[in-house]
């Protein structure tokens, strides 16, 4: 199903099964695997050597070279190419399988994965030349009811369960939600969306920001069960004049 949206107004949003006190909270951090390290901007993987980092925008190298993740709490973004297989055993939650779509286009896709409450996003910055349209597929599998607050935090009583796709200042924090830093809300989940979404395509005008540089931000927030989100051919196509 191809789905083009024009422009979603910012908004709000998701935890993991219930509402639970704050004590209660991080005893689930701690017995989920969660853990809580300083988060750094890195580059997803190593670029030494690697001549083409502006490449794969599509993930077919295996990895997320030329893509920088921020994650915090547990598991994180990685790439797949079964969907009965967690990419990462050792950051998958044991008792909800791991069970996503195959990847939509070739043999690999993006997808988080995690054993406990956390945020983890993916994102990379790129030079807008003339007038484009972004395009990208998306899914989710989710075991908790969604939400949406305004933040990306995943640690206190507030429910945060969502997956959202933003363009942003390049200058910003990679995980701000300040309206000075949030140019367009591409996609995101709401309250009472389905659980699960068959791959489906997004396409997104970029035209008002030619010339410009930019940051396309894919962001995942869980603290009420295992929130499982994932892009593949992710690309820029240029309009006509």
């Amino acid at each position: 199903m191809n789905v083009s949206i024009k422009q979603l107004p910012v908004a709000r949003r998701g935890l993991f099964t219930g509402l639970v006190p704050l004590t209660m909270l991080a005893i689930a951090l701690l017995a989920y695997g969660g853990r809580d390290a300083n988060a750094v901007d890195t580059p997803a993987t190593s670029t030494k050597d690697e001549p083409d980092v502006r490449g794969n925008w599509n993930f077919e190298r295996g990895d997320l070279t030329g893509w920088r993740t921020r994650s915090r709490g547990s598991g994180g973004w990685y790439v797949y190419a079964d969907g009965t297989k967690p990419p990462n055993p050792a950051e998958t939650d044991p008792n909800i399988a791991f069970n996503v779509p195959q990847p939509p286009e070739g043999r690999f896709a993006a997808v988080t994965d995690m054993t406990a409450p956390g945020s983890r996003i993916l994102y990379r910055d790129v030079k807008l030349d003339g007038r484009v349209k972004l395009q990208f597929t998306l899914f989710y599998a989710n075991a908790g009811e969604l939400s949406s607050p305004a933040s990306l935090d995943f640690d206190g009583c507030q429910a945060n369960q969502q997956f959202r796709v933003e363009l942003m200042d390049p200058a910003a924090p990679a995980d701000s939600m300040a309206a000075k830093h949030v140019r367009a809300t591409i996609f995101m989940t709401a309250p009472g969306d389905p659980r699960r979404i068959a791959p489906r395509t997004i396409t997104f005008d970029l035209s008002h920001w030619a010339g410009e540089k930019v940051r396309i931000r894919f962001a995942q927030v869980d603290n009420r069960g295992p929130l499982r989100a994932g892009v593949d051919d992710v690309r820029l196509e240029a309009l006509g004049s």
